[in-house]
């Protein structure tokens, strides 16, 4: 199973030197649901990892809203 791995090296400056030399960092669970259109109150259950994986497997609800409304005029 592929795993994140944060280092020191910035490798977005090989590309480009010009970008900011910010410590790299890890998306909060919150902002990945948020990026994933999952509503503010939304809480996964679990470990850290758990939320992470819930998160990332979900089909985000905007998405499924926009699938949906198609069916519903198919059928």
């Amino acid at each position: 199973k592929q795993k994140w791995r944060f280092t020191n090296r910035y490798d977005h400056l090989d590309f480009c030197p010009k970008f900011p030399r910010l410590e790299p960092r890890r998306l909060s669970w919150r902002e990945v649901a948020a990026i994933q259109t999952f509503p503010d109150g939304f809480e996964p259950v679990g470990t850290l990892a758990e939320k992470f994986e819930q998160i990332g497997n979900a089909v985000p609800p905007k998405l499924m809203e926009t699938i949906m409304r198609q069916v519903k005029k198919i059928l």
